[in-house]
């Protein structure tokens, strides 16, 4: 209940369910970019809620060339 009213106090922040067009990407870019299941799900939720950017910690998503999103460690956007 507290993680969830600290995301939706953030400025353009939403809790998007999972849905079918989810996982369906989901595993697409999991196979294709041999992603872990949790950052496959939460990629492809912001590809397809249109979002700009996808905002992490981990290094190696940002080697990840995807169209239409820019992928940011968290340091650099800082």
């Amino acid at each position: 209940m507290v993680f969830e009213e600290f995301i939706n106090s953030l400025p353009n922040t939403k809790i998007q369910p999972v849905d079918y067009n989810v996982a369906k990407l989901a595993a697409s870019l999991r196979g294709e970019y041999n992603l872990r299941t949790p950052d496959s799900i939460i990629l492809s939720t912001a590809l397809i809620t249109h979002s700009e950017a996808f905002i992490t910690n981990d290094i190696f998503l940002k080697k990840l060339e995807i169209k239409n999103i820019k992928i940011l460690i968290l340091d650099e956007y800082l």
